[in-house]
């Protein structure tokens, strides 16, 4: 939904593949903001509903890059295209900072999954965790400074880490599955 409350964006394949559109929040007014030949996933909308981000399967792979694009589907911007040279394999799930110009994300690259931040025009790409087991399902603290997150490291176990990548602090012990934090 959008943060006025006004609209709802949504992947469909109504169209032969699947792409993003918006709608009202009575059903109406559907309109497709994605026309491309390739896969479109897992619409977010920016926190002043401006732009909506979203994963792309731009090279036809299954490896999802995230595009950024103002809230009518105009001025899309490829932010992860430079990952591309880290043999990559794509966009697991992400989560938009507070302030509406930067999103925290797990990437899947030769390097396995970690958590990363960037800037939406796709610069200022920092990895912020380097453990060899995945780390997935980013989720940021309201104020925008840290980013909860679960790793594969030994069961599946709830993390913590502040925006700039330091003080990472390990949350749920490893006795059990523990994943999916907001």
């Amino acid at each position: 939904v959008s943060p006025d409350g006004n609209r709802i964006a949504f992947a469909s394949d109504r169209d032969g593949n699947w792409e993003i559109y918006t709608m009202n929040m009575d059903g109406g007014d559907v309109v497709r903001i994605t026309n491309s030949a390739h896969d479109d996933f897992s619409p977010q909308w920016s926190p002043d509903g401006s732009k909506l981000a979203f994963r792309s399967d731009v090279a036809d792979s299954d490896e999802y890059d995230l595009i950024v694009a103002d809230s009518d589907g105009s001025n899309p911007v490829n932010t992860t295209l430079s990952l591309n040279n880290l043999l990559y394999n794509g966009v697991l799930d992400f989560e938009w900072h507070p302030d509406g110009t930067r999103i925290a994300a797990s990437i899947w690259t030769t390097d396995w999954i970690d958590v990363y931040t960037l800037d939406i025009d796709g610069a200022n790409i920092q990895r912020l965790t380097t453990d060899p087991a995945g780390d997935y399902s980013v989720s940021l603290s309201p104020d925008g400074t840290r980013i909860a997150f679960y790793s594969q490291r030994g069961d599946i176990s709830i993390f913590l880490i502040n925006w700039d990548g330091t003080n990472e602090i390990q949350f749920t012990s490893e006795d059990g599955w523990d994943f999916g934090p907001v």
